[in-house]
């Protein structure tokens, strides 16, 4: 990814999902990070959690509430994340 967020849903889920992470954290994190961090969200409610902490160890009830909250607001985005792990194979 060349540093500009790749589709709006991605853009948002960063400024609502990672608003209680440190800002040290959410500076170092790169894109591909949080595009791993939103297919996990839109896990199965029993193991989304867990999927998030293997990608990265930071988990609050907060930010459990937000992604929550975020997921059942807005609709995965299967396009547009589709669309770009194509579009970086090639």
């Amino acid at each position: 990814m060349d540093g500009k967020a790749p589709f709006r849903e991605l853009t948002e889920f960063k400024n609502t999902c990672f608003r209680s992470f440190p800002v040290s954290q959410t500076h170092r994190m790169t894109l591909s990070e949080a595009l791993r961090l939103y297919a996990c969200a839109y896990q199965p409610a029993h193991c989304w959690r867990d999927l998030w902490k293997l990608q990265i160890s930071l988990m609050s009830p907060q930010i459990s509430k937000d992604c929550e909250a975020f997921t059942q607001r807005v609709p995965f985005a299967d396009q547009a994340f589709v669309s770009l792990l194509c579009s970086s194979v090639q």
